[in-house]
């Protein structure tokens, strides 16, 4: 079970996604496809990488990190 200020600090990272989203489809995105962190600014990504490392173990964040780094290497 998540603590009352995990969930809170869940619910932000939601909205900084949402508002990612939202900039992603204002600029003609294609609302099928999802947006991404580049639809932040410097701050909120600062923030949102602040977040994650509170509401995330870091081994999940380790885990994570390997799994984006094989997705990568596979496209190339």
């Amino acid at each position: 079970m998540m603590s009352q200020f995990k969930q809170e600090q869940a619910q932000r990272m939601l909205y900084l996604f949402t508002i990612a989203r939202q900039r992603y489809l204002e600029s003609g995105g294609d609302p099928k496809h999802s947006a991404n962190e580049q639809w932040l600014t410097q701050a909120e990504k600062e923030e949102l990488l602040s977040l994650g490392e509170q509401v995330f173990t870091e081994q999940y964040i380790n885990e994570y990190k390997n799994q984006k780094q094989r997705q990568n290497q596979q496209v190339i």
